[in-house]
């Protein structure tokens, strides 16, 4: 990213952008373009989480199961997805 910050190399791809903006919880169109509110609220976090993809989330520990799912590393995730399906004795 410093080069981009030097000048040195092509503006950032959308994608890339869209990549930070996540990481750092800033909107896009702040990171983009200056304008509108920096950071992102808790609340347009958890309405983002509610569809979970195209899923429905039915409840709050849902959502907060999702969302610390999406903080933690894939080895972490896979650890989390299989201890819970163990829990529950099936699997999606």
């Amino acid at each position: 990213m410093s080069h981009w910050e030097r000048g040195s190399a092509h503006n950032p791809s959308v994608v890339n952008m869209q990549r930070v903006a996540k990481a750092t919880g800033v909107h896009f169109e702040w990171l983009a373009t200056g304008r509108g509110p920096m950071p992102v609220s808790q609340e347009i976090l958890l309405d983002s989480v509610k569809a979970a993809e195209g899923l429905f989330v039915y409840d709050s520990l849902e959502v907060r199961l999702i969302c610390a799912l999406r903080k933690v590393s894939v080895a972490a995730r896979v650890a989390l997805v299989e201890l819970s399906e163990h829990l529950s004795g099936s699997r999606c």
